[in-house]
């Protein structure tokens, strides 16, 4: 049971990280063609 928590936890940290990083690379993305737009 123990071992089943931890294994959870660590799915759901993996993937809370995959998507935050997307997030961030998106985030990063825009604004970089925002910034070339005003340049």
């Amino acid at each position: 049971m123990n071992k089943m928590k931890v294994m959870v936890i660590g799915i759901l940290f993996l993937f809370g990280t995959t998507v935050w990083a997307q997030d961030v690379s998106k985030v990063k993305a825009e604004h970089l063609s925002q910034a070339s737009k005003y340049e």
